[in-house]
């Protein structure tokens, strides 16, 4: 069943290109090209309500507990649109929580393509983290389900 949530995500991987100001190894606000891995918790995917634009929400668990959210995002409408996102991570700890946000920026995503918008990565084990994220496709904003709850350590 992961490897189904991960389906989104791999394929926003192969068609990352298509993003403006991709960078893998940075954090928002920009969107990147993501490399999904057996490290990934990914919510189920979602269809926004504009029409042939998916989007999830993931979590990354790395050993040693960096945990990092992200916003998977893939257009197959047909058209370019205009994406925007964020993406917050909470993590709860025993004496209160502690949140981790990305913010992307609008961009252009061309039919066929997609990418991933990341929140900041921080080291979290010892907690129950949670990621939610929402995605605005030409100005009007969804939100997706969230990710499993993940407990890094």
């Amino acid at each position: 069943m992961s490897h189904i949530r991960k389906g989104l995500a791999a394929v926003a991987l192969a068609a990352g290109a298509g993003m403006l100001a991709a960078s893998p190894a940075v954090a928002a606000p920009n969107w990147s090209q993501i490399s999904p891995d057996s490290n990934w918790n990914c919510g189920n995917t979602t269809t926004h309500p504009a029409g042939g634009v998916l989007f999830q929400t993931c979590i990354v668990s790395r050993p040693g507990g960096n945990t990092q959210g992200v916003l998977v995002v893939r257009n197959n409408s047909g058209r370019s649109i205009k994406v925007q996102g964020e993406v917050t991570v909470t993590a709860e700890w025993s004496n209160g929580y502690t949140a981790h946000n990305g913010d992307c920026v609008q961009s252009t995503l061309s039919s066929g393509y997609g990418a991933g918008c990341l929140a900041s990565t921080a080291d979290l084990s010892g907690s129950a983290v949670r990621a939610v994220s929402r995605l605005a496709v030409d100005g009007h904003w969804a939100y997706t389900v969230a990710a499993p709850v993940v407990y890094p350590s």
